[in-house]
């Protein structure tokens, strides 16, 4: 989990309701890691806005996952773990990994860590 998150889910929250888009209760939220310190997160909307460059819609997109559940030094086990798996179901690399984290923070104790959606995009 990237530095600075909260920061990134905040400023994806905001800027989607500024614009006027809506989403549901327990709206699924990807974080798409662009660095070290940086994250781009990616809600899912109600509507399908145009001609918006912030908004990104994989029509027709062929998608992977994998769960985990277990401390954050493992995820990177996960995504080799799945990469080898799409490569060899798809002959090909993925184009991008998402992970959604599916509990909080505040609950991680209580639920024995995060549980961890990978998602990788084809």
């Amino acid at each position: 989990m990237p530095l600075g998150i909260a920061g990134a889910i905040r400023k994806g929250m905001d800027g989607a309701k500024a614009k006027g888009y809506t989403f549901e209760p327990h709206y699924m939220m990807l974080d798409d890691e662009t660095g070290p310190l940086s994250a781009d997160m990616l809600i899912a909307l109600n509507e399908t806005p145009e001609n918006d460059p912030n908004v990104v819609v994989w029509d027709g997109a062929t998608m992977y996952s994998s769960y985990y559940h277990g401390s954050f030094r493992g995820i990177k086990e996960q995504v080799q773990n799945l990469v080898r798996y799409v490569e060899n179901a798809e002959k090909r690399k993925p184009k991008k990994i998402y992970t959604w984290v599916t509990n909080c923070p505040r609950c991680w104790k209580e639920q024995g860590g995060p549980t961890t959606i990978l998602f990788a995009r084809v």
